[in-house]
């Protein structure tokens, strides 16, 4: 693997060899850049659990987005190679990781219940599997509610109301899906929307309340209720640094990352429909209502997204999305 090449200048905050076997100490990392909310909490609550369960000798500092020159797309690459040893690997991880695109799809999974039943029972094997070629560990899965359509100045009702409009998407599926609409699609890391909007480079993009939409609520005006995708992601390490930590510590850390993923899909799911209430109260946010007839035009449209997708990343991908759409009966 061509290794990845980070700044000279963060070379003293990564980890530095442990002092013996039993004294060891990580630099953690995720895109998001907001300190202050459950995306970024959930890693505090790992670091602080492990630190708990091994007596204070294994610690992880967690850092948030923007704190490292690492993009989004970057920090699986960055997992990998080692320059941090643990971190999220989110929606830009579809490159560095393109079977992950099967747990993204648009409209694959229609309900929280679908979307877990295919990661638990098909999905995440495979992930698992390609992350430890890639020399990542998975140790845990999370996931964002539904993803919605937000516009900064024009509301739209249905999706083919999009078209002309330059909307931020997150996978190449729901970039396609976004074309078949007439859509013009961006792909910008997460750090990077605001900025977008600010400069007027995007007219909307795709993210749940419960996500993303709560950063970015002052700059945006409308939201129509479909449910596009679902927003799983990944808790990964090095592969090399989780073989090397005493077989206690590789409890601790898998044990503690797995309640907090937990913890962070049931607050973001509980956060989805509430907080959408209250920016309609306190923000004037406009909402458009889910539209049934709307939703099954889009799944007509994205079964042909599947398997194109799935055939340009491989068999496994073939073989991963033939046994969901088994699964779920699609």
């Amino acid at each position: 693997m061509k290794k990845f090449i980070l700044l000279a200048s963060i070379a003293c905050i990564a980890a530095a060899p442990a002092l013996s076997a039993e004294k060891v100490s990580w630099t953690g990392y995720t895109d998001h850049p907001n300190s202050m909310t459950p995306e970024f909490t959930f890693l505090e609550q790992i670091a602080a659990d492990v630190s708990k369960a091994t007596g204070g000798d294994f610690t992880i500092r967690m850092l948030v987005g923007g704190s490292l020159p690492i993009k989004g797309a970057d920090v699986c690459p960055a997992i990998a190679d080692g320059v941090v040893q643990m971190g999220v690997c989110g929606s830009a991880a579809a490159g560095f990781l393109p079977i992950y695109n099967v747990a993204r799809m648009p409209m694959l999974y229609e309900t929280k219940d679908e979307l877990w039943k295919g990661l638990n029972e098909v999905v995440t094997p495979y992930l698992d599997r390609a992350l430890d070629k890639k020399d990542v560990k998975l140790l845990a899965m999370y996931s964002y509610p539904y993803h919605s359509v937000w516009t900064i100045n024009k509301p739209i009702s249905k999706l083919s109301e999009l078209k002309g409009m330059k909307i931020r998407t997150m996978t190449p599926a729901q970039a396609m899906l976004m074309k078949a609409y007439g859509a013009i699609t961006v792909t910008l890391s997460t750090g990077d929307v605001a900025t977008a909007i600010q400069q007027g480079v995007i007219d909307g993009y795709l993210t749940a309340t419960g996500g993303a939409g709560k950063l970015w609520i002052d700059s945006v005006k409308y939201n129509y209720r479909t449910r596009l995708s679902w927003g799983p992601g990944m808790v990964t390490a090095n592969k090399a640094a989780f073989a090397k930590l005493p077989p206690a510590y590789q409890t601790a850390l898998i044990d503690a990352s797995r309640k907090a993923s937990v913890w962070l899909t049931d607050t973001m799911y509980d956060e989805e429909e509430t907080l959408t209430a209250q920016f309609v109260k306190e923000k004037g946010l406009i909402t458009t209502p889910y539209d049934a007839a709307d939703a099954a035009e889009a799944r007509k449209i994205s079964e042909g997204i599947w398997g194109e997708q799935a055939a340009k990343i491989g068999p496994d991908a073939v073989s991963a999305l033939t046994e969901v759409r088994a699964l779920l009966g699609k």
